[in-house]
């Protein structure tokens, strides 16, 4: 699209990636390698080989500002749509929905909003590490007004109801571990829009599960 955009023909990326000036990386996505390599590539090419509505999601988005400390294995790549294109092993796709007021840009790149990633790491991090992450997301500006005090607030209250509960509990997906935490964090705050993003993790997580039945079936047709 970007191409198409500055006036260059697709046919003309074809011609370029066979005589070697492009490298050709997935479905529409090219890649120039004599320009010099940034600490974004990999979540640029992330994020465009999901395409549509796709954007960086919890740790990924922690690690693109430098917060919590954290280190994924993964590029996390949220989007509401069911992907069914091969994806490499470096990254990790899930279905979610998020609100327009949740989602922002970091240098060209979608992303959902910082407050809303610490939220949903909030049963995979260390609480002290997110915490240290609210004042540093705070200190540059990168919170709404009173949302520092409200994150603060939700974390102290979510490792309360872990103690008398043991702890949230953890599942190796993400979304289901999302529903976890949303579950809790609602319980504890009693907040109407923690509830509803809940019973929307839940919608998307059974639309996922008959999207995948349905592609098994597919292939064992």
């Amino acid at each position: 699209a970007e191409a198409t955009e500055a006036g260059i023909p697709n046919i003309e990326l074809v011609k370029l990636a066979a005589r070697g000036r492009l490298r050709h990386v997935a479905y529409g996505l090219y890649h120039f390698d004599e320009m010099p390599p940034t600490p974004l590539d990999q979540y640029f090419e992330a994020v465009r080989r999901v395409g549509g509505d796709a954007h960086l999601t919890g740790e990924s988005v922690l690690a693109i500002y430098g917060l919590a400390l954290v280190n994924p294995q993964h590029i996390w790549v949220g989007t509401s749509r069911l992907v069914r294109a091969q994806i490499p092993d470096w990254m990790k796709v899930i279905r979610e929905h998020v609100p327009a007021d949740e989602m922002e840009e970091f240098e060209g790149i979608p992303v959902t909003t910082v407050a809303r990633a610490i939220r949903d790491c909030a049963a995979t991090v260390m609480r002290e590490r997110l915490l240290d992450a609210v004042a540093e997301a705070d200190r540059q500006g990168l919170l709404a007004t009173g949302e520092a005090a409200r994150l603060r607030r939700e974390l102290q209250t979510l490792a309360m109801i872990c103690i008398q509960t043991e702890s949230v509990p953890r599942s190796g997906d993400p979304l289901t571990q999302r529903i976890h935490t949303l579950r809790f964090q609602a319980k504890a705050t009693r907040d109407q829009r923690l509830g509803e993003q809940c019973k929307t993790a839940i919608s998307l997580q059974s639309g996922a599960r008959i999207g995948q039945q349905v592609a098994q079936g597919a292939g064992g047709a």
